[in-house]
């Protein structure tokens, strides 16, 4: 996945349009639009990593697969407000529900 396509991920996963996650990172309205064309300033992935409390080597992974309809989009979780390590937590959790529906789902 490309860079914007990650941040893209990132934000719905939160319940953020890449407008607000922009605008709190500082960042002018369609700043991470752009990214679809051009490479960002590092110093700008830092601050978009920082809002979504991801590291920057996270956002900017791009041999991250996508599994076909992401499970983590139909959570659409507000992280605001939990730290990093809840954020973590909160992943694996999420994680290990939809590995639990997926062998349900196997069994029928």
């Amino acid at each position: 996945m490309s860079l914007f396509d990650n941040v893209k991920y990132y934000s719905l996963q939160r319940g953020l349009s890449l407008k607000e996650l922009a605008k709190r990172a500082g960042l002018s309205e369609n700043a991470i639009y752009k990214w679809k064309t051009q490479r960002p300033q590092d110093e700008n992935i830092l601050k978009v990593a920082g809002v979504l409390h991801l590291s920057y080597e996270e956002l900017t992974d791009e041999s991250r697969e996508v599994e076909q309809d992401d499970q983590i989009q139909y959570f659409r979780i507000d992280t605001a407000g939990l730290d990093e390590a809840q954020v973590k937590k909160l992943r694996k959790s999420l994680e290990k529900y939809a590995e639990f529906a997926k062998h349900e789902l196997e069994d029928d």
